[in-house]
């Protein structure tokens, strides 16, 4: 992979940024567990960068094994789940690097993650330490933190954080009220 970050799977992160958060964490996921449904960008990151080799269990949990290749079907729409969440599949939509989160209970819409997978992992790996290091701290200084975080995500993949209602803005106010 390319770690220019205007050449590869997306413009504005690195693989190696991308692999920074993680210490090592990352396994790339092998091609042949990789659906021909998901687009070039996504498969190149799946396989060359990969996955988080542990999940956080009252978040989210990956899913590098053979379920990235069953589709899995909300609305007509077709996806391809990369980790589980508690309302369901975190997956991409086939034939675009959009991340959803799907709840497979038909009970609600798919929310919107992010603008592709990198995204994701990157911000997980962001956000995960920073989770523990707040706990116990005061209020002011957890939404301080939760702002930065906020603007440094904005600043990488805006479109995950412009609908209050989409994944990551529900994800961060958890974050600030200790639920995470």
């Amino acid at each position: 992979m390319n770690n220019s970050p205007n050449e590869g799977w997306v413009d504005n992160i690195t693989a190696d940024e991308v692999r920074g958060v993680w210490d090592g964490e990352l396994r790339p996921v092998a091609a042949t567990l990789v659906s021909p449904d998901v687009s070039p960008s996504t498969r190149q990151f799946l396989t060359e960068v990969g996955l988080p080799t542990w999940g956080y269990s009252e978040l989210i949990t990956f899913l590098p094994d053979e379920r990235l290749l069953r589709p899995v079907i909300v609305v007509g729409v077709e996806y391809h789940a990369l980790a589980e969440e508690s309302g369901g599949p975190v997956a991409v939509k086939s034939h675009t690097d959009e991340v959803w989160a799907l709840d497979t209970a038909g009970s609600g819409r798919p929310l919107f993650v992010n603008t592709h997978p990198g995204f994701l992992v990157l911000f997980l790996g962001i956000l995960l330490p920073l989770i523990d290091q707040l706990r116990n701290r005061e209020p002011a200084e957890v939404n301080a933190r939760i702002d930065e975080l906020a603007a440094r995500f904005a600043a990488h993949d805006a479109p995950a954080l412009a609908d209050p209602d989409s994944w990551w803005p529900n994800v961060l106010v958890s974050a600030r009220e200790g639920f995470l």
